[in-house]
């Protein structure tokens, strides 16, 4: 088994690019992780949480993650580092192969640890597809916060008719049909301009 040592990871339930870390999140320092070359469409589904890996894999990777924490150092169960040497991805599991929490790398360790994996056979895991598991695989970290932010404060008046209906015609520009999960769908379905000005109108309306 290749481990890798001393990098930083961002662990997050969504998979976020190391430009869009925030300076709260809580980055933490890997001691030492396993490192597996894969094919790219099971990476695909690591990053989008859409996978459950064998429980041999699982047994094989078992505690085999080191993190420094302070003057100890600490093991996460079931995590590992991946890469179809075009990206790499480190993911945490638990103890039925499901992805709980996935990192992306800063550019400089990644490119380090593809040079790795360059030299590396790639590894036959087993897995389960769950399809169409994951949602949140098409917008920015910053359009997901603004879309979070937005059905959080269409819940709030979920019970006024009035605001609903007006909130409606502003973003379909009809009032035909006035639907709360029709307006809800078509706000989470897709990230656009329009996002930035409702968000604007919630302040006046809500």
């Amino acid at each position: 088994m290749i481990f890798i040592y001393d990098i930083w990871i961002n662990l997050n339930d969504s998979f976020y690019d190391f430009y869009e870390w925030n300076d709260n999140d809580m980055i933490e320092h890997v001691r030492k992780i396993p490192l597996f070359k894969i094919e790219s469409d099971i990476l695909n589904l690591i990053i989008k949480k859409s996978i459950i890996l064998n429980k041999t894999f699982l047994l094989s990777i078992y505690n085999k993650c080191e993190i420094f924490n302070n003057k100890r150092v600490d093991l996460i169960e079931y995590s590992a580092a991946f890469s179809d040497t075009n990206r790499v991805v480190i993911a945490t599991f638990n103890k039925e192969g499901e992805v709980i929490e996935v990192s992306s790398l800063s550019l400089d360790e990644e490119l380090e640890i593809l040079d790795i994996s360059e030299t590396l056979n790639k590894k036959d895991i087993k897995y389960k597809d769950l399809k169409n598991k994951y949602e949140r695989n098409i917008f920015t970290r910053e359009e997901y916060i603004i879309i979070n932010k937005i059905v959080q404060e269409l819940e709030k008046i979920k019970q006024d008719e009035e605001k609903i209906k007006y909130l409606y015609f502003e973003w379909f520009g009809n009032s035909k049909n006035v639907s709360f999960k029709k307006l809800i769908d078509a706000i989470k379905k897709e990230f656009n301009e329009k996002h930035l000005d409702f968000i604007e109108l919630l302040k006046l309306v809500v």
